[in-house]
């Protein structure tokens, strides 16, 4: 698996802004070999739930500056080397969502 594999699976489980397993699954039967579609599953799982992790705990409530993508980005390449900026974009709409639902973003400065 190459570090491209894993972060279009991340585009698959993001594909319509809320994770889907279904399209996780099938990238993942036409995409991978069975030997590895349980890590593959779990990276990008784990991915997902350390960037949600991150929005919860961001002081002040979240703010979807170009600061704070690049800040997601370090923060979730340390432990997962194989992902790419363009994939933290990809998560923007799954993250604006979540931030929404939960009451996470910052109060607007006005």
């Amino acid at each position: 698996m190459t570090t491209t594999d894993h972060n279009v699976a991340l585009a698959e489980y993001l594909c319509a802004t809320l994770p889907k397993d279904d399209a996780l699954d099938l990238w993942l039967k036409q995409h991978c070999p069975p030997a590895h579609h349980n890590q593959v599953r779990g990276q990008v799982t784990e991915v997902v739930d350390d960037a949600t992790a991150m929005v919860e705990n961001e002081p002040g409530g979240v703010r979807f500056t170009p600061e704070f993508w690049q800040r997601l980005h370090q923060h979730l390449a340390v432990k997962h080397p194989w992902l790419t900026v363009a994939s933290v974009r990809g998560m923007q709409s799954y993250l604006g969502w979540y931030c929404w639902h939960e009451g996470l973003n910052a109060p607007d400065a006005s």
